[in-house]
């Protein structure tokens, strides 16, 4: 399977990401990603055949998540100075 639809050309965002690629999907290493997902902060794997694959929906998911259960006053703070710069 190439990844494109053959009646439009255009290129598909794949559904199922690699341990490497679900890693670099959220901005850190694979090492970091397994520490992630052995807390129970990004989710498991499912299983395809014989490889396992995250599903970038519910990576996402869990990055939401992640954002707002981290959220800070430093972070509060410079949303909102951003905010009165742009008004």
């Amino acid at each position: 399977m190439s990844g494109s639809d053959s009646h439009s050309g255009t290129r598909l965002a794949p559904r199922g990401l690699s341990r490497a690629a679900a890693a670099q999907y959220v901005g850190v290493s694979p090492g970091t990603f397994d520490k992630l997902v052995a807390d129970g902060i990004m989710p498991r794997p499912v299983a395809i055949r014989s490889r396992k694959v995250w599903d970038r929906f519910k990576v996402d998911a869990a990055f939401e998540d992640l954002s707002t259960e981290n959220e800070n006053e430093w972070d509060t703070e410079w949303d909102s100075q951003q905010n009165d710069h742009h008004t």
